[in-house]
C-alpha cells in the first residue's frame, strides 16, 4: 500500500498502518520499504487527515516494537540492536536508520529505569538508566550532519535533554530553539518541551503556561493560538486527562481560536470530536453544541467512555435518543 493510499483510510486507520507496517518491516529487516516511506513523508512533509506528521508516525512504528514494556530482557534488546545496525550497514547514510537506532538506545534505557514513580526505582537502576542514556545521547549528536535533516533527530535530542541525569535548562531551550527555527511547524517539538514543563519532569503548573503562552505570542495570531490549542490537547492526552481545566493553566479563550483555525484547515471528525469534547469539558455549551453539529459520524476513540460522549451529546442538545 502506498503512502497516498493509506492517506485515504480513517485517521485512526492511517495512524495504526504506518506504524503497524513500519514495525513489522523492520523486524523482518525490509529496510528498503521503511527508506521509501521515511523519503517521501519527509519530502513532502505528509501528514495525517487530522495534521499529525507521517514521519513522527514512522518512527512510532519503531517505538511500538522496542517498547520497554513488552521488550523484557538484555538478549531481546541486543536483538533488536542488532537489526538497527544491519539497516545501518545496509543504508550507511540514512538519517531514518540513525535515527531509529537512537530511538531504540533510548527506549533501553527505560527498560533499565522501570515505568514506576521515581521513589519506587533503585539506585542501581536510575545509574544504568543515566548509563544508557548518556549513550544515546552520544550516539545522536554523532549523526547530526546526517541525520538534522529530519525533525525527529531533534525530538530525540531534546528528549535526552530532558531524561539526562543533570538536565540543564539553558541546553534544552537552546537546543528547542534551533529545532524550531529549522522545523517550525512540526508539533511533536512543542510537546516534547511540554513535557520538559510538567511539573513531574523540570518545571510546574505556571512555567508550562508561561512556555504556551509563549509559543503563541511568537507566531502570527492564527497559528499562535492553533499551536496553544495543540500543546494543551496533548498535554491532556499525556498528563491532565479530563482534568485539564482544572489542574492545568489552560485558557479556554485561546484554546477555542486554536481549534477554530485546525477545525477550518482540517475538517477531519477526530479534529471536530475533539473540539467537541474540550467544549463539553469546560461548559461552554454553545461551542459544544456547533462542533456537534459539524459531526458527521461519531468517532468513539476520541471519547474517554460512551458515557462521556452521550453526557455531552445531551449537554449540546444533540441528543438522538
Amino acid at each position: 500500500m502506498t503512502l497516498d493510499e493509506v492517506l485515504r483510510q480513517p485517521e485512526q486507520a492511517q495512524r495504526s498502518i504506518i506504524r503497524d507496517s513500519v514495525g513489522q518491516w523492520f523486524l523482518h529487516g525490509d529496510f528498503a520499504l521503511i527508506e521509501g516511506f521515511a523519503e517521501e513523508a519527509r519530502t513532502r512533509k505528509l501528514r495525517t487527515s487530522s495534521g499529525l506528521w507521517i514521519i513522527g508516525l514512522l518512527y512510532g512504528g519503531i517505538d511500538q516494537v522496542a517498547d520497554y514494556k513488552s521488550v523484557r530482557s538484555d538478549p531481546e534488546w541486543d536483538r533488536l540492536e542488532s537489526v538497527g545496525r544491519r539497516w545501518l550497514r545496509a543504508y550507511p547514510k540514512s538519517p531514518t536508520a540513525k535515527i531509529a537506532y537512537a530511538a531504540i538506545l533510548q527506549n533501553r534505557a527505560w527498560f533499565y529505569r522501570g515505568g514506576g514513580y521515581a521513589s519506587a526505582v533503585s539506585d542501581a537502576q536510575f545509574a544504568a538508566f543515566h548509563r544508557q542514556i548518556d549513550k544515546a545521547r552520544e550516539y545522536q549528536l554523532s549523526t547530526r550532519e546526517v541525520a538534522k535533516v529530519d525533525p525527529d533527530w531533534y525530538l530525540e535530542l531534546l528528549a535526552t535533554c530532558r531524561l539526562e541525569r543533570h538536565s540543564d535548562r539553558a541546553k534544552f531551550e537552546r537546543t528547542f530553539r534551533e529545532a524550531v527555527r529549522v522545523f517550525p511547524d512540526f508539533y511533536p517539538l512543542y510537546f516534547e518541551a511540554m513535557t520538559y514543563y510538567l511539573p513531574k519532569w523540570r518545571g510546574s503548573i505556571g512555567e508550562l503556561e508561561h512556555f504556551a503562552r509563549g509559543v503563541m505570542q511568537g507566531r502570527d495570531r492564527r497559528t499562535g493560538h492553533m499551536l496553544y490549542a495543540r500543546i494543551y490537547w496533548y498535554a491532556s492526552e499525556s498528563q491532565f486527562k479530563d482534568a485539564i481545566f482544572v489542574t492545568s493553566a489552560a485558557h479556554w479563550d485561546a484554546m477555542r481560536e486554536g481549534f477554530e483555525t485546525i477545525v477550518r484547515d482540517l475538517p477531519d471528525a477526530w479534529n471536530i470530536k475533539n473540539y467537541a469534547r474540550f467544549a463539553c469539558l469546560v461548559g461552554d455549551q454553545g461551542t459544544t453544541r456547533d462542533a456537534f453539529d459539524r459531526i458527521q459520524e461519531p468517532v468513539k476513540e476520541a471519547w474517554e467512555s460512551t458515557e462521556q460522549y452521550r453526557q455531552c451529546e445531551h449537554f449540546a442538545g444533540r441528543s438522538s435518543t
